[in-house]
């Protein structure tokens, strides 16, 4: 851990992209726990909602699932995906799948409709991924 902290960061092994890093993690921690949810706001999870854990290859394949999903869309490399989610696991896989697959722009969820148009019309986004009201 000493010798990789003393390497320049110009000299180390860095990843290429977001999807790579969690590939690489993927490979190196398979089923240690990546991410841990907590529906509730609540420090002791209930029985009826229980902590979500994914393991780093869960992530990844989750991950490759969004990003297959929006290549099907007919999302190309070169072109956006807007998200509009609050902090939620689907927001990762937006987030980490929109990566894999082309362009993410993070909105945030509490500006006006106009501000949000106005930022996708900017971005060019072909496709929202937001929550089902």
């Amino acid at each position: 851990m000493r010798a990789l902290a003393l390497t320049p960061l110009d000299q180390a092994i860095q990843p290429r992209s977001t999807c790579e890093l969690i590939r690489n993690a993927a490979l190196a921690f398979g089923d240690k726990t990546a991410l841990t949810f907590l529906p509730t706001a609540e420090p002791d999870p209930r029985p009826d909602a229980p902590a979500i854990c994914w393991s780093y290859a869960q992530l990844l394949a989750r991950v490759h699932q969004t990003a297959n999903a929006l290549f099907k869309l007919g999302l190309r490399h070169d072109e956006a995906v807007a998200v509009l989610l609050p902090a939620c696991l689907e927001y990762h896989l937006a987030l980490w799948g929109g990566a894999a697959a082309g362009i993410v722009q993070p909105l945030n969820p509490l500006l006006s409709d106009d501000k949000l148009v106005s930022l996708m019309n900017a971005a060019q986004a072909r496709v929202l991924i937001a929550r089902a009201t």
